[in-house]
């Protein structure tokens, strides 16, 4: 009689996320017993999270490699399904970002549960949130969607933020900012928010000194052909996490932290 065949072992594509994940996991410090927020100095925040090869933008994995690469803290963009759940994602559309099809706003959650970015599950807005928790990591938050569901977005977004206990550590990237909430507008003026976005050409000592003046921190949005980091903001938002870590540490001796 002839032996047997040897079985075939199957590999399933959720064992190479799940070894990703545990790979992701192990590269990011032991999590704080609390949740910090303190902004002090210069802030690094990662745009999207920090973007890499297994850290796709909008998801877990981009959170957890924001803390391995030395972010103070990430921003995410949110958007509502087709039934008004918050869920990570930039686009109106699924193409771009996940294995599906047309536009968010006539997905449903039970749909957008079933597809993945670059493997890795779509999460829900609770979620990012949760993790973010256990990361010790601060959140900015950046709406995004249809604007005639923006204020339906904003709700949502307040409301699980406000079950998460998490007001003052999660700051909303919109304006006029919601009761009870942290808010970081835009180019304009406004006495709701705490922190204002410029583009790097527009930061001088005039509109730091301003700024400040008003109680209002100033956020940049760095890109590496912008050249140096300007001086005296209070963050720097950007998809170069550890080129900006290490000048804004140099500045400041705290030293660069040591990557995986």
């Amino acid at each position: 009689m002839p032996a047997s065949p040897t079985p075939r072992t199957r590999f399933h594509p959720a064992l190479a996320v799940g070894l990703v994940m545990l790979l992701l996991v192990a590269s990011v410090p032991a999590p704080p017993g609390e949740w910090e927020a303190t902004w002090d100095g210069t802030w690094v925040v990662a745009h999207r999270g920090v973007v890499e090869e297994g850290s796709p933008e909008n998801t877990l994995p981009a959170l957890q490699r924001a803390v391995a690469r030395g972010a103070d803290a990430a921003e995410i963009d949110v958007s509502l399904t087709a039934d008004g759940v918050p869920i990570l994602l930039h686009d109106l559309w699924l193409e771009r970002t996940t294995d599906g099809e047309g536009g968010i706003f006539e997905t449903t959650w039970d749909e957008v549960s079933r597809l993945h970015s670059e493997g890795f599950p779509v999460p829900r807005f609770s979620e990012a949130l949760e993790h973010a928790k256990w990361l010790g990591l601060p959140l900015w938050i950046d709406p995004k969607g249809l604007p005639e569901r923006r204020a339906q977005l904003v709700d949502a977004i307040v409301a699980e933020v406000q079950a998460a206990g998490a007001e003052e550590r999660v700051w909303l990237m919109h304006t006029p900012c919601p009761e009870g909430m942290r808010c970081i507008g835009g180019y304009r003026k406004d006495p709701t928010v705490e922190a204002t976005t410029l583009r790097t050409h527009l930061v001088n000592e005039t509109s730091l000194q301003n700024a400040h003046d008003a109680g209002v921190r100033v956020i940049v949005y760095w890109f590496l052909e912008d050249g140096d980091i300007p001086h005296g903001v209070d963050a720097v938002m950007t998809d170069y996490v550890p080129v900006a870590r290490a000048e804004v540490d140099a500045r400041t001796g705290r030293g660069a932290p040591q990557l995986p």
